[in-house]
């Protein structure tokens, strides 16, 4: 995987992973062939009995089968329309399963990219995967592929047609052939590369514009609205650019279609007059090859036209396989995790559930992108059931150690393990994480629970909630566990949203748990609800938390202190305060008298949280 890019597949790796997606279709895709075969049969028969009727019409055929002839073309173009119809529909009801199987494994292998890969990428790169890809291929699939399909089907029975009614016809019916190839080629050799070009500029538009959305805020703050608008300004640019030389090229090649058309039309009218003439052809089998060559002319003009959608879709789902076929190890864990593996699943796929949450950590050290390592010879071990909070100054390696501990990093060097399994090999559901600021998902109570437990029955669901302190407000929301949250639903405060959180991790029961300053954004009587909750959702396991309130570090059994990327202490309150050091100077700043302007009166850590 490249820096700045998601994968792409190959068109082996695309067309097996599609051929997978829609395994299970394959009746309805052999029902849907036939129906289109029958559809494009159907159009050679109507011109054949028009030139029977044309013959009959002009004294050269027995006038008892005039109506007989009529009646029958009219029932094969309605039979040839449903049959078309019903074969369009088959034909887009297979693709769009196969395109939701997809869009699911894509998603789910987006969720199991490490969470450094996802924020260097960027949420419109990953968007644009996951939402504008599927849509290009659905589109296609919905409208334009079934018309493709049934455009070449159609080609393929008319020319077997002509030649049928006469080999001379067919050679000058074939004039159009070779610009149609020399026109077809240059354009897809031009185009597929343009559309790839395309989607990926638009995918860079979409990245800045939701990072500006997202981040309006900062930039009024640091008044960057000019710069950023000039960044979107300019993408725009390159993404209309590259859209237009699509479009040029997709002009230049419907004016050579239109070219072939008239020299093919021109050649059978010339080679079918010069045949009636001589005799050797009557004039509705003349007739008919002109009605034949004029059906040629829309399915190709539809099959060549509808290249330029093919070719899109062809990107988008390439695009798609390629986040798909991407099998890093978080990938196969994201995968194994979704698939809701058990203990004999996760020791087959490599991935193990540990014998408890003992954590060891040794010789850690880690750095990102500017290369300056950002933690460094890390060496601590929490007992199994034990709570140990993490302190220091901003900057100090908190987070960085945290990331490192539940595999979200890889350690330059240095080992992480849980009960005695290493952290890459260990199955995902053997740790929880809780961040700062929960994330709500859109759906109900309800659903936002299964995400961590999918079998938890409501029992089980309440029985968490209850544990965590929310059962109480989660029942007497509008619809109680039903009632929708999240976006575009009931609001939560961040107090409910972190007990919401809580509650999940109480479903997925891992024995080691990571708190990212869990109480950080409630206040007053909410502060102590959350710190009861934290206390409930952390019993009989393992965790680590990451403490900005030193009152909360207070309460775990032992305390590790960072600075500077390196362990500073680590023990109890009690020893920490007896050894003096970084904790103690930071203790003694905490709970130092402010005045009202929340200074404390002597010098302290300038990247410590305040109270």
């Amino acid at each position: 995987m490249s820096s700045e890019e998601l994968p792409t597949a190959g068109v082996k790796q695309t067309w097996r992973v599609v051929r997978d997606c829609g395994r299970d279709q394959a009746g309805a895709a052999w029902v849907a062939a036939v129906c289109l075969v029958l559809s494009s049969a159907s159009v050679l028969v109507v011109p054949l009995l028009v030139g029977r009727i044309v013959d009959i019409v002009t004294g050269s055929g027995d006038r008892g089968l005039l109506g007989p002839a009529a009646f029958g073309a009219l029932v094969m173009t309605a039979v040839g329309a449903v049959l078309a119809a019903v074969g369009a529909g088959l034909t887009a009801r297979v693709c769009e399963n196969a395109l939701g199987r997809l869009r699911e494994r894509a998603l789910a292998a987006v969720v199991a990219l490490p969470l450094p890969t996802v924020e260097r990428l960027g949420r419109g790169t990953v968007l644009s995967r996951t939402v504008g890809d599927v849509g290009v291929a659905s589109d296609v699939a919905r409208g334009a592929l079934p018309a493709f399909l049934s455009a070449l089907l159609t080609l393929l029975v008319t020319c077997g047609g002509l030649l049928a009614l006469d080999w001379r016809l067919a050679l000058a019916g074939a004039l159009p052939l070779p610009v149609w190839v020399a026109a077809t080629r240059g354009y897809l050799r031009r185009s597929g590369p343009q559309y790839a070009h395309e989607r990926t500029a638009e995918a860079r538009l979409s990245q800045f514009l939701l990072t500006g959305i997202s981040g309006a805020r900062t930039l009024r703050a640091l008044c960057l609205e000019d710069a950023h608008t000039a960044v979107i300004k300019e993408r725009s640019e390159a993404w209309s650019a590259a859209a237009l030389r699509t479009c040029v090229t997709r002009v230049r090649f419907s004016l050579h279609l239109n070219g072939a058309e008239l020299l093919g039309l021109l050649a059978v009218l010339v080679t079918g007059s010069a045949l009636v003439r001589s005799g050797s052809l009557s004039l509705g089998a003349a007739s008919t090859a002109v009605l034949l060559l004029m059906r040629v002319f829309e399915p190709v003009g539809t099959l060549l036209y509808l290249l330029d959608e093919v070719q899109s879709a062809s990107a988008a789902l390439a695009r798609l396989a390629g986040v798909v076929t991407e099998r890093t190890g978080d990938a196969e864990r994201g995968e194994n995790a979704e698939r809701g593996e058990d203990a004999e699943d996760a020791v087959r796929s490599g991935r193990e559930l540990p014998s408890d949450g003992g954590l060891t950590v040794r010789g850690l050290e880690f750095g990102y992108a500017d290369g300056a390592p950002a933690v460094q010879d890390v060496t601590f071990r929490v007992e199994p059931g034990e709570r140990v909070a993490v302190v220091g100054p901003s900057g100090a390696g908190k987070s960085t150690v945290v990331g490192l501990v539940t595999g979200v990093h890889t350690p330059w060097r240095g080992s992480v393990t849980v009960g005695g399994v290493p952290i890459g090999r260990l199955h995902p559901r053997a740790t929880g994480l809780v961040t700062q600021e929960s994330h709500v998902f859109a759906g109900s109570v309800r659903d936002n629970l299964s995400i961590a437990r999918p079998d938890a029955d409501e029992p089980a669901m309440t029985a968490a909630l209850a544990q965590v302190g929310a059962l109480d407000w989660a029942l007497e929301l509008p619809e109680g566990l039903e009632t929708v949250v999240g976006p575009g639903g009931e609001a939560l405060s961040p107090a409910r949203r972190q007990q919401l959180a809580l509650a999940r991790l109480v479903l997925a029961d891992p024995p080691l748990a990571v708190l990212d300053e869990p109480t950080a954004e409630s206040y007053g009587g909410d502060r102590s609800a959350m710190r009861t909750a934290v206390d409930a959702a952390l019993k009989g396991r393992t965790g680590i938390v990451i403490a900005h309130r030193l009152s909360d570090a207070r309460a775990a059994d032992r305390i590790l202190v960072l600075d500077e990327g390196r362990v500073a202490a680590f023990g109890t309150h009690e020893q920490l305060l007896r050894d003096g050091g970084l904790y103690a100077e930071l203790w003694s700043t905490w709970t130092a008298p402010r005045d009202a302007a929340g200074r404390t009166g002597r010098a302290g850590w300038t990247g410590w949280t305040g109270r």
